[in-house]
């Protein structure tokens, strides 16, 4: 009898498990039901757009189970008695112990989300704000289940992995194809390299397509294989035979393929780096024929990245800056720079509370209604940092700087090493793109690596397997 019980409590968390698994295979894809649409001089205007996607939906599932069902059942919800609550067990709890590092991160997060949920009040496009407002509670949610679900590092970057390969042939497919195929289904618009707005590389009279994957856009593509290479680098020490050497193969050259295509700038720099500082991670951790297999899958990437950088060397020159700036290549820096320009005006008048989370480019359209004549070239300001500034102000900015802070100190004092260099990528990203504030999944993914970071404080040498 109590064996069957084990069995049945083990058949629950894996079921937690592996819908977690399911949750982050699900991020890429932007299979979504929209159910409001904001118009800007006639035109669908994306970032007033309001969906449920489709891990939308199974975050929710999750986070009913694991708050309603499980937590019922284990009677760890507070009980009433006489119409009052019963509130000893938490105060025997402050009483017997300090609050550990995760509620602490925990707290300053609610703090940062209550905050979010407040800007409501004062921000022009209430609904929009609500509607981010819920979106930042799903992603704290979100937070929370990482610590609370046992789950497996290994069957977690094995996912990420999966996910990154089969972006990464998706992405080689479309640049060969010179055409993104559209599908409601996975959420993916046709592309042409003829149709205007579409991100392209263009030299003399030809227009290349870059690589999308199922993802809105090119440099958010090149971002999330830059995950999916550290997830690679993992898991190369952990490889015991030869099935896992075969695939660890085939989704290097997909995924190292995929950034190249995506014709990121950002992604190609970080790649330089993970590239050397995968080198020099793998030498110190790994021994014996593992070593000697990263050293000849390196060299393999190597030879495989100059062969396809030889045959498309026009297009990657044009995307380097080498010789004569393209017309393309100009604008997409100047707007660049007006997009900081155009935020400090905007910050200047909202410097303390800010727009409200999810009005900036609202407030952008209204402040500058003559330049913005086209919708598809209303942008954020590609800086994560600074459209916290302009949307939550310098109140916001300093409770996400305090908690992105006092989790960096703590696993310096802890020396975790491998996750202050997943840190300091993702901050590296953050500097040159807006998606991770502006998108479901680039939110979800920023709670879901701060949550792993306070995973690995938290918990026993156990979390290894």
């Amino acid at each position: 009898m109590i064996k069957l019980q084990n069995i049945k409590q083990k058949m629950k968390e894996n079921f937690l498990e592996y819908l977690l698994y399911l949750f982050i295979f699900l991020l890429p894809w932007q299979t979504r039901w929209i159910f409001h649409d904001s118009l800007v001089g006639g035109e669908i205007f994306e970032y007033g757009r309001m969906s449920i996607y489709g891990f939308d939906i199974l975050l929710i599932v999750i986070l009913l189970y694991c708050y309603i069902v499980k937590l019922v059942k284990n009677n760890k919800v507070i009980k009433v008695k006489n119409k009052t609550l019963d509130i000893r067990y938490w105060i025997l709890n402050i009483k017997s112990q300090k609050l550990n590092i995760k509620c602490q991160m925990f707290f300053i997060s609610l703090i940062f989300i209550g905050y979010c949920l407040l800007s409501i009040i004062w921000s022009d496009n209430k609904l929009i704000s609500l509607y981010w407002g819920i979106r930042m509670l799903m992603g704290g949610g979100l937070f929370y289940l990482i610590q609370k679900i046992n789950f497996s590092k290994i069957k977690l970057a094995v996912v990420i992995v999966t996910v990154g390969a089969l972006q990464g042939l998706l992405g080689i497919w479309q640049f060969l194809n010179q055409s993104v195929w559209q599908t409601k289904w996975l959420g993916m618009a046709g592309q042409s390299a003829q149709d205007l707005g579409v991100s392209v590389v263009e030299f003399g009279i030809e227009r290349w397509l870059r690589a999308y994957g199922s993802w809105s856009h090119p440099n958010i593509f090149g971002a999330s294989l830059i995950l999916s290479l550290l997830a690679i680098i993992y898991l190369i020490p952990k490889i015991k035979h030869k099935y896992h050497k075969m695939g660890l193969i085939f989704a290097s050259s997909f995924i190292w393929l995929g950034i190249l295509f995506s014709f990121s700038r950002a992604s190609w720099l970080l790649s330089g780096i993970i590239f050397i500082g995968g080198l020099i991670y793998i030498f110190k951790i790994a021994e014996g024929w593992v070593k000697k297999f990263a050293v000849y899958l390196w060299i393999y990437i190597l030879i495989l990245l100059i062969v396809f950088t030889f045959f498309c060397w026009p297009i990657v020159k044009t995307r380097l800056n080498i010789g004569e700036s393209t017309r393309l290549e100009v604008m997409s820096i100047t707007e660049r720079l007006n997009g900081y320009q155009q935020a400090g005006e905007i910050i200047k008048s909202n410097w303390l509370v800010g727009t409200g989370i999810g009005n900036y480019v609202f407030e952008l359209q209204d402040v500058y209604t003559n330049v913005y004549t086209d919708v598809y070239t209303l942008q954020a300001v590609h800086n994560i940092s600074v459209l916290i500034l302009a949307e939550l102000g310098v109140l916001g900015l300093v409770i996400i700087l305090l908690l992105n802070c006092y989790l960096v100190i703590v696993l310096i004092k802890r020396r975790q090493w491998s996750y202050l260099g997943l840190l300091f990528i993702l901050y590296v990203l953050m500097l040159f793109d807006h998606w991770w504030w502006t998108t479901a999944s680039g939110m979800y993914i920023l709670w879901v690596i701060m949550g792993l970071g306070v995973k690995q404080i938290n918990l026993d040498k156990n979390w290894y397997k």
